[in-house]
């Protein structure tokens, strides 16, 4: 998919800068049905995914400049993307690992701070892909008041005294994190400017403009593809039924455990599976007993329930232990 955008963006058209973004939208359906979502119910709901995405693309292409970073907003919380919380805050900014630098500011109260050097970014047209290393904020030196400063570069300056840490040569983005776990807590003032040579013009000039939105497109298409093959990954390994845990620190993240939220459509009957819809959402293990044994069966995995209290809730809730699988029957 990527590389038939590649090949538009160097076509002119009519629609000129568009058309790489016309064409990742002509084929996001057919990108579905690659991986395995055919249920037309879920087309609306794909498609406003896919505008979500290219809108976090815009920000991250045009907010901001290798030349001249700034942080701009990242898997922020008022778009519903990776698990959104607003108790956890993050920024994006593009870096060139040859360049020098200086990240500044004071230091918050949050429970975590930290900046994550990583590969990719939206400004190449590519995900933000594996960490090549991290800057925690407790190991960042700071005065009285909090404030701090340290350069970022592949190799120390020359006759620099203060703070260094060293830019990975694969690194292309950074990723500032803040985690809050109450109100009380503060989250910290970081700058970023770039030192090894002038301030870039911030008028860019048309093929500037089109390079960026056909990365814009590349991004779109690559971040849709891997949310459209993780889902599918989620149904393979039974997280609709169950959570998993999930290895994603290929990706830049974490172990998690997941669950794959699938959807039922539960009319005014049974569709002929069952008399009712209560009979219904009882049949696909739906209801809300179901839920409760589900989130129980989680807590055991994780050794905070024991088998007695899983038995008694099968028992109270009033679940056949024997009833078939419904995935299955």
């Amino acid at each position: 998919m990527t590389d038939s955008i590649d090949a538009a963006a160097a076509t002119p058209s009519a629609a000129g800068g568009f058309e790489p973004i016309l064409q990742m939208l002509r084929a996001a359906d057919a990108t579905a049905m690659k991986y395995g979502l055919p249920d037309a119910r879920l087309r609306e709901a794909y498609h406003a995914q896919i505008l979500m995405i290219l809108s976090a693309a815009y920000v991250e292409v045009f907010g901001t400049d290798v030349e001249s970073p700034d942080w701009v907003p990242y898997i922020p919380y008022y778009l519903a993307r990776a698990a959104p919380n607003p108790d956890t805050v993050y920024a994006f900014a593009p870096v060139d690992p040859a360049g020098v630098y200086r990240i500044s500011g004071e230091k918050g109260t949050e429970a975590i701070a930290a900046i994550t050097l990583r590969k990719g970014g939206a400004h190449l047209g590519q995900r933000c892909a594996a960490r090549v290393g991290e800057i925690d904020f407790q190991a960042v030196e700071a005065d009285a008041a909090g404030s701090f400063s340290f350069i970022l570069s592949g190799r120390r300056p020359e006759g620099l005294s203060g703070q260094w840490f060293e830019l990975h040569p694969e690194a292309t983005c950074l990723m500032l994190r803040r985690v809050t776990k109450d109100a009380t807590q503060r989250d910290g003032v970081c700058g970023i400017e770039r030192l090894d040579r002038p301030r870039a013009r911030l008028a860019l000039s048309d093929g500037q403009i089109r390079e960026r939105m056909a990365n814009m497109a590349r991004y779109t298409a690559s971040q849709n593809e891997f949310l459209l093959s993780y889902l599918q990954r989620l149904r393979r390994l039974g997280a609709e039924r169950d959570f998993v845990l999930d290895d994603q620190s290929g990706y830049g993240g974490l172990i998690v455990q997941s669950h794959y939220f699938h959807m039922f459509s539960l009319g005014t009957d049974g569709f002929g599976r069952s008399e009712n819809r209560a009979a219904l959402r009882d049949f696909f293990e739906v209801d809300a007993k179901h839920i409760v044994l589900a989130t129980l069966t989680a807590l055991g995995r994780e050794k905070q329930v024991g088998l007695d209290l899983l038995q008694k809730a099968v028992r109270d809730l009033g679940i056949h232990p024997e009833k078939p699988n419904p995935a299955i029957s």
